[in-house]
């Protein structure tokens, strides 16, 4: 059976303008705020390229399931997106919620080199086209196939 090892350090980052491509926070009272992002861990056993995260938010206005949640990868333009009212679902956390926490799971190609390190980058964006501040974690995948053999014992 082969099965990898998968490590990925993280540090959460600041709002930086490069960290989502310069996508700037809408500024105003009823943008949705990030207040925390984290890598939850490796939901699929055999997939090392599969990470579940999430993002802890506050929305005064409560319209965010209505929008999107957008990746940035290395700081460049959004490649990907999901929609927020699927994240809602999935996490059980009602639509009307002006604060709460979200889960959710992304993939990432499958040739990323040992010791490749990824800023991955998030940010909100509301029903009103509403921009969040900017979160992102830098992700640094240790990936190694370790070899299980199977004992003689039965």
């Amino acid at each position: 059976m082969m099965r990898y090892l998968v490590c990925a350090a993280f540090l959460a980052g600041a709002c930086a303008e490069t960290e989502c491509n310069g996508e700037e926070p809408s500024g105003n009272r009823n943008a949705p705020r990030i207040e925390g992002f984290r890598l939850v861990g490796q939901p699929i056993e055999d997939d090392p390229w599969t990470l579940s995260f999430d993002v802890a938010f506050i929305d005064e206005d409560a319209d965010l399931s209505q929008g999107e949640i957008f990746f940035f990868l290395n700081n460049n333009p959004s490649s990907s997106s999901q929609s927020m009212s699927t994240i809602f679902l999935q996490s059980g956390v009602p639509t009307s919620a002006t604060s709460g926490r979200l889960g959710f799971a992304l993939r990432f190609v499958e040739n990323v080199a040992d010791g490749a390190i990824v800023k991955l980058g998030v940010q909100l964006v509301d029903g009103a086209n509403r921009r969040s501040n900017c979160a992102s974690l830098d992700l640094e995948f240790d990936v190694s196939r370790v070899t299980t053999v199977a004992s003689g014992e039965s």
